[in-house]
């Protein structure tokens, strides 16, 4: 019987790549070859590997639920993981419950937690529904043991060192034309979230916010008692901070990085405490790594900045009282006072954070592949056939499939510090096969050294 493949596809390498290569590692353990890709190769991945299962990182838009009804004809698996799988709120976790469309087919659905693995069977997204599987985050594996190894890096420095996250991702919208608004407003929902409904007054929130954020990090510097790491969004734009850093004096640029690359469990791991800008991810991760946690906060827009942060983290409302919140964080690095509801909230929305989020991914796909059996059959068509073979012949040359040469060009002349259009900033986020290999031989070396 011929080996099954599982094409795992990545939205963005910053956030998704080492969870995703975690997950790989434990299929091949399992027998299942496993190849990781940009997600703009959806297309492309069936005839260049001839998966039996695909994994998407959602499945709402009905270019992917035509996609999906395409698969099942052609004897491959569809499967979703998603980016941001929290699903807090009861219209969010319907909108990534229900199926938007009459046509998607899922076989398997890996939920955050057990409340979304629920909501997604009372609604029968999954064939059948028991399919809907809560595993927790595979990415917050990095912060247990032997994983952790991966980041971890002896420490040599006098200063405090601070990471600042934040988190405003759809800020640089403020300056794009109508059209790229709306389609941001379609990537929301559509209007099926109500919270986004008016995403105009959403988009003003962060760039408000992001204008107020160097009133809190002048202090600290002026300070000279800490270093810094500002680490922006992954679909932030750089031009702001890059401003407001060539601004200061030479003392204070070397107080402060700027960084978009560094991995964020690298990032929290390695850092004394950690600043996030209301509600955040982040600061779950930090949680998890027993890091002590504050939360910055700007224009208290309820969709940014709701109680399930307010009520687990200390609350710096304004920068004077940054710099004393943050001297009495690191004298009770623990923040025992917030402790018990931080656990309450693991417990509840990562389902369990003990480092084995990977390893149930991987035996709930090998277990879904042993009981369907699946017989690929990608199509054969011209287009088709093309598209998979670009795929490959592009990763020869260490690029994802929906390179263009223009790009090419432009990332070995600027990187990121140029102008980004939508296609550029897509190309750049995508994982390029050596940082795959990469990932995978950090795993394999975390694990040995265990």
């Amino acid at each position: 019987m011929a080996k099954h493949s599982v094409v795992i596809l990545i939205d963005h390498k910053g956030r998704d790549l080492m969870g995703a290569s975690l997950i790989g590692h434990h299929l091949e353990k399992l027998g299942i070859q496993t190849h990781l890709e940009p997600l703009e190769s959806w297309r492309a991945v069936m005839t260049a590997w001839k998966p039996s299962m695909i994994i998407f990182n959602h499945l709402t838009s009905k270019l992917i639920a035509d996609y999906t009804e395409n698969l099942k004809h052609q004897g491959i698996l569809t499967a979703a993981l998603l980016n941001e799988g929290l699903c807090l709120t009861e219209d969010n976790r319907k909108f990534h419950s229900q199926p938007q469309h009459g046509n998607l087919h899922c076989d398997l659905f890996l939920a955050w937690n057990q409340k979304h693995a629920e909501c997604l069977k009372e609604h029968s997204l999954c064939s059948p529904p028991e399919n809907a599987i809560p595993i927790g985050v595979p990415r917050f594996d990095f912060y247990t043991s032997p994983w952790s190894q991966v980041y971890q890096k002896s420490r040599i420095r006098q200063k405090t060192h601070i990471l600042l996250n934040t988190t405003f991702a759809i800020a640089h919208f403020y300056h794009r034309s109508e059209k790229e608004q709306e389609m941001l407003y379609t990537a929301l929902g559509g209007g099926k979230i109500a919270a986004t409904k008016d995403y105009k007054k959403l988009i003003k929130a962060h760039h408000d916010g992001m204008m107020k954020l160097p009133s809190f990090i002048r202090p600290l510097l002026d300070s000279g008692n800490y270093t810094i790491t500002l680490r922006p969004h992954p679909r932030e734009e750089l031009s702001f901070y890059e401003d407001f850093i060539s601004n200061l004096s030479k003392n204070q640029q070397d107080l402060i990085k700027l960084d978009k690359t560094e991995p964020i469990p690298s990032a929290i791991i390695n850092a004394d405490i950690i600043l996030n800008c209301e509600d955040c991810t982040t600061s779950v991760e930090s949680w998890i790594a027993n890091k002590p946690t504050l939360t910055l906060t700007f224009e208290k827009d309820p969709v940014f900045f709701t109680s399930t942060y307010a009520d687990r983290s200390p609350q710096v409302d304004t920068p004077d009282q940054l710099i004393p919140m943050i001297e009495q964080a690191l004298a009770n690095p623990a923040q025992e006072e917030y402790a018990q509801l931080r656990k309450e909230y693991l417990e509840t929305w990562i389902y369990r954070p003990d480092g084995k989020s990977a390893v149930r991914a991987a035996q709930a796909i090998a277990r879904v592949l042993a009981e369907k059996k699946p017989v690929p059959r990608p199509p054969k068509d011209f287009s088709s056939l093309r598209r998979g073979a670009k795929l490959r012949l592009l990763r020869f040359f260490n690029e994802p499939s929906h390179a263009r040469i223009q790009h090419v060009i432009k990332r070995h002349l600027f990187g990121e510090k140029t102008k980004q259009s939508i296609k550029y900033r897509d190309y750049l986020k995508a994982p390029r096969p050596s940082e795959e290999r990469a990932a995978r031989a950090a795993i394999r070396a975390a694990e040995q050294a265990s």
